[in-house]
């Protein structure tokens, strides 16, 4: 097989005039060394891009690189097969490449692969009707009763899956967007067909393009749906970036600010529908208090100014969390993976003093790594008198670009 796909791949060379550059069984060539030339890869027929794809599979397999239901959301995975499939077409990846940000940035336009463009990452443009379609699917991912990390493409994700591939594969050609297009459709359905027999249990996915199940779906004005924005998103830190130009477009902000999906029926927050904002303490030393981390802005380089996560396939955003510490008292949030605007939503303290949030929080931002964890900064807020009934409260840090966004609330 691997000989066949050599040949076809050979033939496609003399056929376009590409410059293809193979890859031996021991994974030299490729993407490394030298420098590809651009080709027209428009004139390719069908089955000579899917050569290349095939091609650009054996070749991570033999680097020891899988395309497995994990890639779709793997920032390093991705951008290695799209180098692949690059180098392997003798094209030179777009001087455009969009320049977005990740998920809960400022709203990015173009969705189709992890980082969703970011400006170290190598995936290219698509075509804008895939793209369309890229939008529902991730906001239909956002949008399934529970969270949907971890269960990309399988049975659970059928609504969300199965009419997006046939969206797909009735888009139109678009000029300088036909590569990267039909890259995307590949892993695609390969992962479609990896992921079929896997489940993650009592998950339920709308349809793709449906509004979900949740407050804000049914009765987007409603006083369930404000009061469960004002929890999931205090202070519109998300909410108000996200999709700005479609305000209201409740699919697009599922796709684009996981922070609100739990109100349209997704991801699991821990946030019911309904909850009223907090009331207001009038003597805060009456009570004591709960410390919950919204979110984070990071650096898009490390305090040295070299990139996050640096590795063989390239760069990948930080795997950021936070160390919170209030007098003898500590508590940390999660990791989530590649962003830098990371939505941590979670309690890290419970029942903590007034005075001794006074004397003073002190937050330690780290990258979590393999080995070693990289320090993003600290940063360190006073609590007065007048912060504790504020819906969101942001850390001063010794970083620049570093912010930690957090509120107090009347322990339980």
């Amino acid at each position: 097989m691997r000989r066949a796909v050599a040949a076809l791949v050979m033939a496609i060379a003399t056929f376009s005039g590409c410059v293809v550059r193979m890859e031996d069984q021991n994974g030299s060539g490729g993407s490394g060394g030298g420098s590809a030339q651009p080709c027209a890869a428009e004139a390719l027929s069908d089955a000579e891009l899917t050569a290349i794809y095939e091609q650009a599979r054996t070749n991570l397999v033999a680097k020891g690189t899988e395309l497995d239901r994990d890639t779709w959301g793997d920032a390093t995975k991705f951008g290695a097969f799209s180098a692949e499939v690059y180098a392997l077409a003798g094209c030179s990846p777009q001087s455009g490449l969009a320049q977005q940000a990740l998920h809960s940035d400022d709203g990015p336009d173009f969705y189709c692969g992890s980082g969703h463009g970011l400006e170290k990452l190598a995936t290219p443009r698509v075509s804008q009707c895939m793209n369309d379609a890229c939008r529902l699917h991730d906001a239909c991912y956002a949008m399934c009763d529970g969270p949907s990390k971890g269960c990309e493409f399988d049975s659970n994700m059928a609504p969300c899956d199965e009419p997006f591939l046939k969206q797909i594969e009735a888009c139109p050609s678009e000029p300088g967007t036909r590569l990267a297009s039909g890259m995307v459709e590949f892993i695609a359905n390969i992962l479609y067909v990896k992921g079929s027999l896997f489940s993650c249990g009592d998950m339920k996915c709308p349809e793709l393009g449906g509004p979900g199940t949740g407050v804000c779906s049914t009765d987007p004005s409603g006083a369930d749906c404000k009061g469960c924005l004002s929890e999931t998103d205090r202070g519109n830190l998300c909410f108000d970036a996200a999709c700005a130009d479609v305000p209201g477009d409740a699919v697009c902000y599922a796709a684009n600010c996981p922070e609100v999906s739990e109100c349209y029926g997704g991801y699991g927050l821990g946030v019911p529908g309904g909850v009223p904002p907090k009331n207001p303490v009038a003597d805060p030393d009456s009570v004591l208090w709960d410390l919950h981390l919204i979110s984070g802005e990071l650096p898009f380089t490390k305090p040295d100014g070299s990139d996050w996560d640096a590795d063989a396939f390239g760069w990948s955003p930080p795997d950021p969390y936070v160390v919170v510490t209030v007098g003898t008292e500590t508590g940390q949030t999660d990791s989530p993976e590649d962003v830098f605007k990371p939505p941590w939503h979670t309690k890290v303290l419970t029942a903590v003093t007034a005075q001794s949030l006074r004397d003073g929080i002190t937050f330690e931002v780290w990258d979590e790594d393999v080995f070693d964890d990289d320090s993003v900064g600290a940063c360190h807020f006073e609590m007065s008198n007048d912060t504790f009934n504020a819906e969101y409260l942001t850390a001063s840090c010794d970083s620049t670009g570093l912010k930690v966004h957090f509120y107090v609330k009347r322990a339980q």
